[in-house]
Order: C-alpha cells, then structure tokens, then sequence
C-alpha cells in the first residue's frame, strides 16, 4: 500500500490518496496528538508516529513514516510482528494523522512517539553554508554543546535556519536548535538558537531532566554563584571586554523556596559605543550546585546612531522634572486567585506621558507605548456625558439568536458577516460561575485553511447582556480587509467610542474618563480609564480601537476593582509634592540607545529602529511605571507584584530566641512572614492551616498569590472554597499527595494542633502511613515516659526515629499544642531529609513549576 501526502505552500497537508482494496478499519487512537508546523521544506524530513489500535485486549503498535518532501510524501510502514492486520489499519492511521493536524511545534510528546525503525540515523545537521547564513547548522550545534556540554545526552530533534512563529520575521535569521530528553514514558522538548552570523548562542537551557540525580550535594552562595556567571558570560561571548558590560545587581531572583534545589538569576547590560542599549541584555541562572542551567541574551538589529546627543544632560532632566505628573490612585498591590488583585493601596503614580525617554536628537519625549513618529498621542482627562445613552441590562437571561441581535445593534457591520459559530459557555469570576455567549463572525478574507484566524469573536454575558469583548482576529503576516468605507473624522470617531462606552459598560459616565486618543494613518485607538470615589484605579480601563471607517476592531474592559474593598482613608499622609521629590531623588537620567518597533500594530509591520535617548532609570533598571510612592508610608512599592503587604523581611521578636537561627531562616523562605508590627511571635501556638500554610510555602514561596488554580475546580473541602484564603494552599500541596481532599468533610483550618497530630500529618505526607501501623506497641516506644498517652504511636515512633519531632526529657508530649518556632524546627529538619528518604522531595522535577 502506498499513500500520499500532497503538500503545498499554502496548504501544509491538505489532503491524502490511499490506494488500498478494502480500507475499512477500527478507529485508531494516537498516543499523543500530532502537530505539524508550516515550514519552507526544502528536503525529505522523516516522521515516525507510533497508534494504537482501539480494541479491547490490543496490544498492536503501528509505526507510520512519512517521507514529507516539498511537493508530497510518501508514506512507508513498519509492520510490527504481533500485528497481523497492518495494512487494514494504516488508511485509518494516517487519516487520524491527517485528522488532528494543527500548527505548531511538538513541546511535549509521549516516548511511543520515538523512533523504532531500523534504518540508520540520519544526521540533521551539515557543513553546508545556506544563504544568508555565515555558519552551518553543524557548527551551530557545537557551539551549543561548547556552551552545555550536558545536552550531549539530549537528541537533537530539529535544526532550521530562521523561526516560522515569530512576527514579524527577525531582520536576521538565526539558527533555531530543537533537542528532547526522555525519561520513562515522558519525552520533554526544549529549543537553542545561535547566531548564523557570529555563531554566538543566543539561547539555550538545561531541562530539569538533565539536572536529576546530581552527585553534589553542595550548595553555594550567591556571592559564588556572580563569581560563576561572570566568568560564563565571558565564555558566551567572545572577545567581551570588561568595559562592554555592565552587571544588573538590582535584579531580583525572586525568594528560592526551603524544599528543592535554589536558582539565581543574573542580568548584564551590554552597551554599544560606550552606551548601556537597553535591547542587549544577557540572562544568566545558575543553580546553587554551582551549575549554569540557562543563558540568553536579547538584541537589536538596526542601525545605532551616533552617540553624541544634541540635548544636554541638563536640559533633559529639567525635562523630565517638567512632563513628571504625579496622580493619587488606587493602585493594585498583589495578585490573588485568577489574576485579579487582591489588594490596593493608596499611592502616587505618574501619568503615562511623564515617564517616557527622551530623544536626544529633538528634546522631545517619546511616548512609552507608542514611540513611532507616525502614530499621535493625545494625553486628555475628560468626563463623559451623563445624559443620552447608558447600559441598560437585559430583564432575563438571553438565547443565542438574541445576543448575535444586541451585537448586531451595537456593532451594525456585523449586518454583513456570516455568524459562523454560537455557544453557550461558563467562565469564572472571582468564583462565581458565569454563562457567557461565545459568537464568530466570519470576515470576508477568511479562508478555511485558517480555521479560526481570521474571524471576529465576541463574548457577550448572557444573563446581563453586557459585551464583555470584541475581537478582530487578523492572521499575523496576513492583512486585513481592505477598507471598503469612507473615513470618519476624527471628532466622529471620538464620539462613536465615547457613545459605545456608555452603551455597553456599567456605571460608564459615572466611573469612566476618557484618558488617551492614539491615531495612525488609518486607525483610531481611545482608552478610558476608570475613577472610583474620584481617584483613578491603576490598571482599571476600557480600550477601543477601530478603523477609519469607524468600524470597530478591539473592544475590551478590565474593570477588576471592588468600591467595598478599597481602601477607605482617601487622604495621604504624604503629599504629592513630598511623593515627586522621592521620585526625582531615586530616577536618575542615562544617555543610552533605546529599541523601538519590530512588531504589527493595526496590522501593519512597524520595522525596529534604535534612538539615542535619555532614559529615566532606577536602581540600574529603566523605569517603566511598575513601582509607586505608598501614600500612607512613603515608602517605594512594586505593583502587580508577588509580595506580601504590610510586612517586614526581619522580625523583632526573635533575638536571643532559642530557635533563633532556624526562624531566620525560614523567614528568608518565605515560609514565615512577620506581621504589621514586624513580629513572628515564635511562642504563639499554630492551627492545622497555619501548619499547611508554612509546608505549601516551603515548596512554592508565592503559593498565596499563584492564580493557575480555576475556580470551576471542586472544593477541596466542605469548609474550604474558592474564597477561602486556604483554597491555593490545599490545591498545591493536594497536587503532591501531601494533603487528601474531601469534599464532604471539614478541613477545620482554625482548630489548634498537637504534637501527636502533627506527627500524623507528617508521616501521612512522607507516605510512611501504612509502614506506621506496624510500629503500634508500647514497646516500639521505648524509653519514652508518656508512650501510652500516644494515640498513633507508629506516627510518633517514626517521627522520633527520622529526628523530626525528638523527645523533650524523655517525653513526646502528644497532647502538647504546637508553636511557631516548633514548626519551624520541625520544618527545618525536614528540609534537610529531602532527597533521603523515599518519596519526599525524592524526584524533585515533579515538584517544580516553570
């Protein structure tokens, strides 16, 4: 039997001819779906894919190759011995693999997937110099492994010249490396990329899985490690002088966690005439065994101006002092579940035209967001009407035909377009479970080979009817419809977006203002952000953009603050003139070049350039707006950040404490964290959420704050939902094994904790709970004065015999509550049992989350 893929430029496979007799067959089931991704095929590639057979009892295996050339592919089978009905199943196994083709690269495939066949290897690299490149693929690939002789033991699955899925294209094409390492039934795919004009590497990285089992058990400090990424930094790049670079100290890791291996993360700045260019910087992590586990470097191809500027130092800072527009906000503080904040302070930030560089060419500032000369920026603050239309929420929950009507009405072009799909989906709020009409609209360049790519989407609330967003998909590298209607001027614009607001927004004239007016050569963009009590919410805004016809192509609100959950003081203790002083004391300007395009913005290429500009900075990083002045302690603070409010990094209450050097160490974990008053009251007994609470952080320091657990999940326990401050808590550490959840039980988070119950949970975690009821006699307790007050005496005979939970003179204390600086004893014994015993922190991969 012989089948063909039939491949086009436009199509990657469209389509298959099999010429068999008889092609009916059971239904195949792939080991893992297959992902086929665009590329300019310039040779035979080989494919080996490896099916089932869906039958009860089966155990037969077939292996599919497909030779895919550049006009078609000729696919062999490799028959496997048990199989007797091999020819049967092929047509069906390769209309499956025609079936599920999509986009995209293969990032993690099952080890079924791997090459079984008996034909020799083929190397994927040459000698060959392809045009446009000044290195081969051959050299590329050994200068990754000169780098990481570690991926040696990885295979090298892929090499091409230039990247398919980055837009726009790069000016200059790289040299883009695929390699996976397997392990058991899991195969993990990573990728490299080296320069094909130097031969720099550019990216590269150790998997996990090349990094389990190291014989050190070493850890070394940071100091060691900036002394290990200096000298690999000098390996990367060759010929790097010292003057060339610059070290970022006041980069920020991140808090390494008391369970699992530790990372730190360096920055360098490399600088271009004797400049710092904020496009070239160079990312190293290095794991405390002393091991570089990750490099990359970002850089800019363009033309770099001359370095000398025609605005001086000093009338670039008086500059920037004049545009520095201070405005008290609400502004967020911490993440909490699904992306919201959580939290929000008051705080002095600067408008978004105050913070911009400088053009050292004009005095000009250069707007952060929008940097090219060809779009223009107007910076308003205008109410908008209280009078004429308003949302007005529909009086029952809305059918499909109903909500494809209201978008019609508000959105009439869609007059013209075939509604292409109508579904009813639920989406989470906060927790609450919200029905929302998911509606396509097929454009009139979409084109079946794209699925979904060109279409407009839109979801509309289907118990409110409020139009939650609006979208124009345009496929990148492809443009969009042609503009068929006549422009609108731009005071009617300005009053479409305003009358569309106050339609579909709640509350839109009372809380809303118009605040910015982008305009290009054929687009409009307006942003309205939002005022609560008459002060603006920190990222809280609706976004418009559309044509010059008026037509509409992005629609989207991010309205997240809750009025009962702001602060309620509306008076600072400092004033913006005190808030504007901290700031021109702590920026400082640096002349420098600056990277601007290399991306689409209203569906047009906007090409990278480089400016020699002034450059507002802090700490050695350039600010981008993402820190304020707090309001009420004048104290410099990150939005948007993992941190944990209204807290100190050192505690008052511990010094000369017994456990003293245990409790700040773990308040350097991040798994004690000192009160508002700066205090970890080590003496003060802890509850059963307290306990879980200090274990989920030892393995995940910012677990609080992590938002990827969905609130359509079942609630771990009868007492403990989506709102509950332990919900993330008992989702993680349930991912372990540590905790089983319960649905028709209470966790009782608030109930205090003995020491015997403590050995329980341990034992329980350490999964040491079956090996315990062996050890239930008076007599596996010896030498303990209160052993026949221990209800689980296997728990307690284990936890004495691992050193976790040791006597007190001669006495285990079951019924004793346990206390803070315990715990953390407790939890300090067990960090240094990780990697020991059989199962905790054994594997420590599977603990990791990137």
């Amino acid at each position: 039997m012989k089948c063909f893929l039939h491949y086009s430029k436009d199509d990657f496979i469209n389509k298959a001819v099999c010429k068999h007799e008889g092609l009916s067959s059971k239904p195949l089931v792939p080991y893992s779906r297959l992902f086929f991704f665009e590329r300019n095929v310039t040779e035979s590639k080989k494919l080996d894919i490896k099916f089932m057979e869906n039958q009860e009892s089966s155990s037969f295996y077939y292996d599919i190759m497909a030779q895919i050339g550049k006009t078609k592919g000729e696919v062999g089978l490799n028959q496997d011995k048990k199989s007797p009905s091999i020819k049967k199943v092929a047509a069906a196994a390769l209309a499956v693999m025609l079936g599920v083709h999509t986009q995209g690269a293969i990032q993690e495939v099952s080890a079924a997937q791997t090459e079984v066949s008996e034909a020799a290897a083929v190397s994927l690299t040459d000698n060959k110099i392809p045009e446009g490149a000044k290195i081969s693929s051959e050299t590329a690939h050994k200068n990754v492994l000169k780098l990481f002789p570690e991926l040696s033991k990885a295979k090298l699955s892929s090499v091409q010249l230039g990247s398919n899925n980055t837009y726009p294209a790069p000016v200059e094409k790289n040299w883009e490396l695929s390699y996976s390492v397997t392990r058991g039934n899991s195969t993990t795919g990573f990728s490299a990329s080296v320069s094909s004009q130097t031969g720099e590497v550019l990216q590269a990285h150790l998997p996990e899985f090349l990094l389990l089992n190291e014989e050190s058990e070493e850890r070394i400090s940071k100091e060691k490690a900036k002394e290990i990424s200096d000298g690999f930094i000098q390996k990367a790049i060759p010929g790097l002088k010292k003057d060339d670079y610059t070290s970022l100290d006041a980069t920020d890791e991140g808090i390494n966690p008391l369970f699992g291996r530790s990372n730190y993360a360096f920055r360098y700045q490399l600088n271009v005439n004797g400049l710092p260019a904020s496009g070239n910087v160079v990312y190293i992590n290095i794991r405390d065994t002393g091991k570089v586990t990750s490099y990359s470097r970002s850089s800019v191809v363009g033309t770099y101006p001359s370095p000398t500027p025609k605005v001086t130092q000093t009338e670039a800072e008086a500059l920037f002092k004049e545009n520095l527009d201070l405005n008290l906000s609400y502004i967020p503080l911490s993440y909490g579940n699904y992306g919201r904040s959580s939290e929000y302070h008051l705080g002095y930030v600067p408008s978004s035209s105050g913070i911009g560089s400088i053009d050292a060419a004009t005095g000009k500032m250069i707007d952060l967001y929008s940097p090219g000369d060809q779009i223009e920026v107007q910076n308003v603050n205008e109410a908008l009407p209280n009078e004429g239309v308003s949302f007005n929420p529909a009086a029952k929950p809305l059918s499909g035909d109903e909500a494809v009507t209201l978008v019609k009405k508000h959105f009439p072009w869609l007059k013209e377009k075939t509604v292409t799909d109508v579904r009813l989906d639920t989406t989470s709020n906060r927790g609450a479970v919200q029905k929302v009409w998911s509606l396509r609209f097929a454009q009139e360049s979409s084109s079946a080979a794209y699925g979904f790519s060109n279409d407009i989407s839109i979801q509309v609330d289907s118990e409110t009817g409020r139009v939650m967003d609006y979208y124009v998909w345009n496929r990148f590298g492809q443009e969009g419809e042609k503009e068929t209607g006549k422009a609108i001027s731009d005071q009617a614009a300005r009053d479409q977006a305003t009358e569309l607001v106050l339609a579909l927004v709640p509350n839109a004239a009372k809380e809303l203002k118009l605040s910015q007016i982008r305009s290009t050569n054929d687009s409009y963009s307006f942003s309205f952000s939002r005022y609560l009590n008459g002060l603006s919410v920190t990222g809280d805004s609706v976004n418009i953009s559309m044509k010059k016809s008026g037509e509409v192509t992005t629609f989207y609100s991010n309205l997240n603050a809750e009025l009962d959950k702001l602060p309620k003081e509306k008076e600072p203790k400092i004033s913006v003139e005190e808030a504007t002083a901290l700031y021109l004391d702590a920026a400082k300007i640096v002349l420098g070049y600056q990277e601007y395009g290399g991306y689409y913005s209203s569906g047009e290429n906007v090409p990278p350039t480089v400016k020699l500009v002034y450059m507002p900075m802090m700490e050695d990083t350039q600010y981008y707006g993402a820190k304020f002045i707090d309001g009420e302690s004048g104290k410099w603070r990150e939005m948007y950040s993992q941190e944990r409010s209204d807290v100190s990094s050192e505690a008052i209450d511990i010094s000369g404490h017994q456990a003293e050097a245990v409790l700040e160490r773990m308040i350097s974990h991040d798994v004690l964290v000192p009160n508002e008053e700066g205090k970890i009251e080590p003496e003060q007994t802890i509850t059963k959420g307290d306990w879980y609470t200090y274990l989920a952080r030892a393995v995940d320091p910012y677990v609080e704050t992590n938002n990827y657990y969905s609130s359509d999940a079942m609630n771990p326990f009868a007492d403990i939902d989506v709102e509950s401050p332990y919900f993330t808590i008992i989702n993680r550490l349930a991912e372990l094994s540590w905790v089983e959840p319960n649905p028709e039980e209470n966790f009782d988070p608030n109930s205090q904790i003995t020491r015997g119950q403590l050995s329980e949970m341990i034992i329980g975690m350490l999964q040491y709970d079956k090996l315990a009821k062996f050890y239930q006699q008076g007599t596996d307790l010896p030498n303990v004065a209160d052993a026949s007050q221990i209800k689980d005496k296997g728990a307690a005979s284990l936890a004495i015999r691992l050193g976790i939970l040791p006597l007190v003179e001669g006495r285990f204390l079951p019924d004793r509550p346990v206390t803070v600086a315990e715990a953390a004893e407790v939890l300090d014994r067990l960090a240094e049992l990780q990697g020991k015993l059989d199962y905790f922190m054994n594997n420590e991969w599977s603990y990791r989350y990137y």
